[in-house]
């Protein structure tokens, strides 16, 4: 079967634009290998903000005394939160998918190799189409020399129960924003920034606030910090000062993703 547009990729970029096909009347077909929404529905945007908001209520309820209220507080309930998170994003993840039937567009989940221009091969069968749209994402960075114990943002999703003490190479947006969430719960953070600031696609003075207000959460932040080392339960880095080493728990590696 002949098709008008063949998309690989079902995130963001590939579901929006097989609709986008699919309600123009065009015969598309979309490819996804894993689940449909991509890194931001599965791995990234939604379920970071699901667990966001988890930490966020479970800080204020914590320092609820300066308003007057007064809880007991039992350890944070990683399961139950990661329970809602899944729920959240199985929910989107079903909107995606009717989104994509009622636009007519076919879904097939097997991961698809690019023959030529105009050929597609996935799963031993061959899709031909006039056109192809790559939307085949991105994957996160691990720099050589990281222990292969270091997890990345993508790997997180697969803990069962949440680590004591995390250090965070990386202080850019993914990096930050899990600081905020595991500081939020009770984790000691620790975040070593190669640049200057924190967050440097960001304006300085956004940096600068972002810094104080992880700091007020027990944040332990070095910045102009080149990780030499990074081994199980210990990280090795250089900064003005000299060499020094942490040790720790976990190690979440977040220094960019790659396509």
């Amino acid at each position: 079967m002949k098709y008008d547009v063949a998309v690989i990729g079902g995130g963001p970029g590939g579901y929006v634009a097989a609709i986008r096909a699919g309600k123009l009347g065009l015969k598309a077909v979309l490819f996804e290998k894993d689940q449909l929404g991509g890194t931001c529905l599965n791995k990234g945007c939604i379920p970071t903000k699901a667990l966001l908001k988890s930490a966020h209520l479970y800080w204020e309820a914590g320092h609820a005394e300066e308003y007057g209220i007064h809880a007991v507080m039992d350890p944070f309930d990683f399961s139950q939160a990661m329970n809602r998170k899944d729920e959240i994003v199985s929910q989107l993840r079903t909107g995606v998918k009717g989104l994509l039937r009622n636009s007519g567009v076919e879904v097939v989940h097997r991961e698809a190799k690019l023959i030529d221009a105009h050929r597609i091969e996935a799963g031993g069968a061959i899709w031909e189409t006039e056109n192809v749209i790559l939307a085949s994402g991105s994957k996160a960075v691990l720099p050589k020399g990281i222990s292969e114990t270091a997890m990345t943002s993508d790997d997180f999703w697969d803990l069962a129960e949440l680590p004591n003490s995390v250090v965070i190479v990386g202080g850019g947006v993914i990096g930050v924003e899990f600081a905020e969430m595991l500081s939020g719960v009770g984790c000691k953070v620790i975040i070593l920034e190669l640049a200057e600031r924190l967050v440097t696609a960001a304006d300085p003075d956004i940096s600068e606030i972002l810094f104080h207000l992880l700091e007020k959460k027990g944040v332990e932040i070095h910045l102009q910090a080149r990780v030499t080392d990074c081994l199980p339960g210990e990280v090795r880095f250089e900064t003005k000062e000299g060499v020094a080493s942490l040790k720790c728990d976990s190690v979440l590696v977040s220094v960019g993703r790659a396509p």
